[in-house]
């Protein structure tokens, strides 16, 4: 079985989200030993967005070492993920108290804190 774990909170090993997601993969892995597990972090190896010169390049099969350089990347990523079994990303949980979708994510946040970080 593989599991694809994605992280891109950007505040590192101060991320609450970055450390539920580890522990969620950790439960994972505990339940299911012999789970394959693919890391990306998409803070400190982030993907190019989709544009028109990418596009082009894939009709055209004209291509700079750049445009090489991202469409592997591209495909690379997009195997990872058709291979998996198992999707995990985490999600980011930014405490700002100005709004109720921030007071729900808050909310979120410990509920979750409370099941994967006894």
């Amino acid at each position: 079985m593989n599991l694809l774990h994605v992280d891109s909170g950007i505040l590192g090993t101060s991320s609450v989200s970055r450390r539920l997601s580890a522990a969620a993969v950790a439960q994972w892995r505990e339940r299911h030993p012999e789970t394959n597990v693919v890391y990306r972090d998409l803070v400190s190896d982030p993907i190019d967005h989709l544009t028109g010169d990418l596009l082009a390049a894939q009709r055209t099969g004209e291509r700079s070492p750049a445009i090489r350089d991202t469409l592997a990347v591209g495909a690379k990523v997009l195997e990872e993920f058709l291979a998996a079994d198992v999707r995990r990303k985490d999600i980011s949980l930014h405490r700002k108290r100005t709004d109720r979708l921030s007071r729900r994510k808050d909310s979120c946040r410990r509920i979750l804190a409370r099941g994967l970080l006894r």
